[in-house]
């Protein structure tokens, strides 16, 4: 069972799941697609962001192509399909609930999750969907934010599993 976090500006129901959905305290409103990211890989230290952020993931494929001799035809000889990472993308803000004060319990959880040096659990309605339970971070942005109270952020990283070599 998920650790319940009292010092947070949202609310999480206490139950043997995570909802599917979380409420903000500061204004009452239900979040759709929560997103949780934590360290463990049991899941049981996951935060949810305060905020709903936007989430896009993109994929692809890795196509090896050989062009090869042939009498009539155009094109090449399509050889190896493999799947690559899912790049994703998480874009939301932080928010202050005292006016002239930064977010500074959010922007510190955040950055101990992302300079943690591994990937983080990560659970959302579109990841879980797509099969991802693991984020490895690459790239993180705190652009300029009007206001003191608030702080935009953006992460970039890569889908990941854990593997076992042979």
């Amino acid at each position: 069972m998920a650790k319940i976090r009292t010092d947070l500006p949202f609310v999480i129901p206490t139950t043997n799941q995570l909802p599917d959905k979380a409420t903000v305290q500061n204004t009452g409103v239900t979040m759709q697609m929560p997103l949780r990211l934590g360290l463990k890989r049991d899941g049981s230290d996951l935060w949810t962001l305060p905020i709903e952020p936007l989430i896009s993931m993109r994929g692809r494929n890795i196509i090896v192509r050989r062009n090869i001799s042939k009498k009539k035809g155009i094109g090449s000889v399509k050889e190896i399909w493999s799947q690559d990472d899912y790049t994703i993308r998480i874009r939301g803000i932080f928010m202050s609930s005292v006016e002239g004060e930064m977010p500074e319990s959010n922007l510190s959880t955040l950055k101990q999750l992302l300079e943690a040096k591994q990937s983080l659990t990560i659970s959302c309605k579109l990841t879980d969907i797509m099969g991802v339970t693991l984020f490895a971070p690459e790239e993180w942005e705190l652009p300029e934010t009007s206001g003191l109270k608030n702080q935009y952020f953006q992460i970039s990283g890569y889908s990941d599993q854990d593997f076992e070599l042979i």
